[in-house]
């Protein structure tokens, strides 16, 4: 039950869990081949727009969050206001969002999350916070910054051990820019981190 269908296939099934697994990220990506033709297509000036990521609503009242930018992150409040429009006058916005689903559209900030590679890759140079486990099944929290992102291997400079350190992309449970506003650290090349994206 809840599972709505289109020429595009299944959207999403209200049951999908919180979290990260199958069922959640099949949603993500079915979502994502809805939304990345009509986010590509919408006019708001200033260059082409993209989805940088989206987290899947869940249940029958949950939201729908979807992120939005630039290859140069310039986009703003206006293009998510474009986007969010041009969303919620699709024909078939009901098999997007069923029930009482909200949209909520934003940019990823500038402590934006990492999930895909893509993600890790434009963020070389930039200060980031990493939650890893370890092969002994260990967590822990790395702070520093990512230096290199190649094959499977990320090189991060941590700030902890004063050391260039070598961690597995399969290793790392979560993460995230961390950009400091206090001391200015962690944008690249000292650019102001707010040229990323409006904040959320």
């Amino acid at each position: 039950e809840g599972v709505r269908e289109s020429e595009e296939g299944t959207i999403f099934g209200s049951s999908v869990p919180e979290g990260i697994g199958p069922e959640r990220e099949g949603a993500r990506e079915r979502l994502r081949r809805v939304l990345d033709p009509i986010v590509e297509g919408v006019n708001a000036g200033g260059g082409p727009l993209r989805i940088f990521d989206l987290d899947p609503p869940v249940g029958q009242a949950g939201v729908l969050r979807l992120y939005i930018t630039r290859r140069d992150g310039s986009a703003g409040i206006e293009e998510c206001a474009a986007v969010s429009r041009e969303i919620l006058d699709l024909p078939t916005i009901e098999e997007i969002l069923p029930g009482e689903c909200t949209l909520e559209v934003s940019t990823p900030g500038v402590n934006r999350k990492l999930r895909l590679r893509e993600h890790f890759e434009g963020a070389v140079g930039e200060r980031v916070r990493l939650s890893v486990v370890w092969d002994s099944g260990k967590k822990g929290v790395i702070r520093g910054t990512l230096v290199s992102f190649q094959g499977d291997t990320l090189e991060i400079d941590d700030e902890s051990s004063k050391s260039r350190i070598s961690i597995a992309f399969g290793a790392v449970a979560e993460a995230r820019v961390d950009f400091d506003f206090r001391s200015g650290k962690g944008g690249r090349s000292n650019r102001d981190p707010r040229s990323k994206g409006a904040p959320k």
